[in-house]
């Protein structure tokens, strides 16, 4: 049994026992368990909190304001450009994606010499997974720059790359012995 035909046998067991009237929200209701779940409690969550003033380092002792934490918002001289500034940036950067996304897939389209090399250069990001990335030593460069101490690293023949054991054994242009 293929698995199209576990799923169509699945679906049709399910829906014996639903109404004919719900019956058509069952294929989206993993789909909406997972949203509610996942974006609109926190959402109702951070709206609720918003009404509290609440220490991070106590979150159980919460005091209710009321809108007491909007007018603040509001009344501050900043917010205005704060949000100017906000809109330029997600316009900005929407309509920079869209247009690269069509313009990337309209030239990947076309019949055009190391299209197929393109294509392959597309997929990375889709095909090499986040751990290695890491392991290639990307996160090494980041984890000494974020580090208090500012020196470059000299490998030399060691070929770990952790950022742990970056910032132990990196001391100043040569890993340390200890």
């Amino acid at each position: 049994m293929s698995y199209v035909d576990h799923a169509q046998s699945s679906y049709e067991n399910v829906s014996k026992h639903v109404p004919e009237s719900l019956r058509v929200y069952l294929p989206i209701l993993p789909v909406m368990t997972l949203v509610g779940v996942f974006i609109l409690y926190p959402i109702a969550q951070a709206i609720y909190s918003s009404f509290f003033a609440k220490s991070l380092l106590q979150p159980d002792q919460a005091e209710f304001v009321g809108l007491a934490n909007y007018v603040e918002i509001w009344t501050d001289p900043d917010i205005h450009q704060v949000l100017w500034n906000t809109a330029i940036w997600v316009s900005v950067g929407s309509l920079a994606a869209i247009v690269l996304g069509f313009l990337m897939g309209w030239l990947l389209d076309e019949k055009l010499p190391y299209t197929s090399v393109a294509s392959a250069i597309v997929l990375i990001p889709w095909v090499l997974p986040a751990s290695s990335a890491r392991r290639s030593g990307s996160s090494c460069s980041a984890a000494l720059r974020a580090s208090s101490t500012n020196c470059s690293c000299n490998w030399g023949s060691s070929t770990s790359t952790s950022s742990c054991w970056a910032r132990r054994n990196c001391r100043c242009g040569r890993p340390s012995s200890g």
